[in-house]
């Protein structure tokens, strides 16, 4: 850890301390990094992971099975961001519901996404029982987008909070927080979102942090997400 972190420090002249943001099938982790093997954990999930839920959510709406072009070798949330660019999922026609919206804390949940996007698609397919209970490409592409709002919003808020948090209890005799951190630095295959990483970039703007990512290409890889 000590080695990755300090060729990451040296590749992208990151100055500590810095946030990190780990969003992925498996994990949810934000925290300052402080230096080398100095780390202090803000928030973690307390139920499963974003990538866990948004591959729950794309086996549900069935897109594997949709023979678009598009969606050739893809699957799970890259499936779920594709449909809603691809045929221009309106975010706004279904108001899912934030998890933990009143929450100060740091800490994510995500299955609040999953139920309420469950509860949508069974109320949809009930509507179009004469259909065969099959859902229209629209119906399909507004859920995703609205899923990928919901998540967006989410993630950003918890990131936002963080940063307050910091600016608040920034003190340089203390051992928790002793500086402002100077950037946002994501990783995870739910990085590769550029919703998110929109969203994302910019809370780190309004902050005046740096925001710093790989390219969405690379963020899948599990080999290279370990080393960054």
């Amino acid at each position: 850890m000590t080695f990755i972190n300090s060729c990451l420090k040296k590749r992208l002249r990151l100055k500590f301390p810095y946030m990190i943001l780990l969003i992925s099938g498996g994990h949810s982790i934000l925290g300052i990094v402080q230096g080398l093997e100095d780390y202090v954990l803000l928030g973690t999930a307390l139920d499963a992971s974003p990538g866990d839920i948004l591959d729950k959510i794309s086996r549900r709406l069935k897109l594997n099975r949709l023979s678009d072009e598009c969606l050739k070798g893809v699957a799970g949330g890259k499936a779920i961001e594709i449909i809603a660019k691809t045929y221009n999922g309106d975010h706004q026609r279904f108001n899912l519901p934030l998890p933990r919206s009143q929450s100060k804390d740091c800490d994510f949940s995500f299955s609040g996404i999953h139920v309420a996007a469950e509860q949508l698609i069974n109320k949809l397919e009930s509507e179009n029982h004469g259909n065969g209970c099959t859902l229209s490409t629209q119906d399909i592409a507004d859920v995703c987008a609205s899923v990928q709002f919901c998540m967006t919003r989410l993630i950003c808020r918890r990131v936002q909070r963080a940063i307050e948090y910091c600016l608040l209890n920034t003190d340089s005799r203390a051992n928790v927080i002793r500086n402002h951190p100077t950037a946002l630095v994501v990783s995870g295959g739910v990085g590769s979102n550029c919703v998110i990483r929109a969203g994302l970039t910019e809370v780190a703007n309004y902050y005046n942090l740096r925001f710093v990512a790989p390219p969405s290409s690379l963020c899948t890889d599990n080999g290279i997400m370990i080393a960054w």
